[in-house]
């Protein structure tokens, strides 16, 4: 009976030192998963630091580029204000200048009506003329 017992005990001690080995083992396993969540969890605040970082640059261009945008767009009108003004001025120009043609094609006319007349008074004058020499050389 003691044989037996010593063989329970013996049985008993190994399966002891079997689950001690699996405790170690098991331990280990949650240590090395404590620090793969521990590193996991690093990583994750690293990139949700790198994310929120890289969402204020991004918000940054963003205004930066509206802001230029904006900037343009004033230039944009300043320059098509100044454009249609010059046009404007010289569409206006242009009329006047027709304006003007037209009176001088006008006063153009008128001369020519006065010269023309002027030629038929002077033919007039002419014949008048020539006949009061005829006259007096008779």
């Amino acid at each position: 009976m003691q044989k037996d017992s010593h063989e329970d005990l013996n049985a008993l001690e190994e399966e002891r030192d079997d689950l001690r080995r699996r405790c170690r083992d098991l331990e280990e396993e949650r240590e090395e998963a404590m620090e793969r969540a521990e590193r996991a969890e690093r990583t994750v605040r690293q990139l949700d630091g790198d994310a929120k970082e890289a969402r204020m640059d991004l918000e940054a261009l963003k205004d930066e580029y509206e802001t230029k945008i904006s900037d343009l767009n004033d230039e944009l009108d300043k320059l098509r204000d100044t454009y249609e003004k010059q046009l404007d001025e010289l569409s206006n120009e242009r009329s006047d200048q027709k304006n003007r043609l037209k009176e001088l094609e006008n006063k153009l006319q008128e001369a020519q009506n006065e010269i023309k007349d002027l030629d038929g008074e002077n033919t007039e004058l002419q014949e008048t003329v020539d006949a009061m020499e005829k006259i007096r050389n008779c």
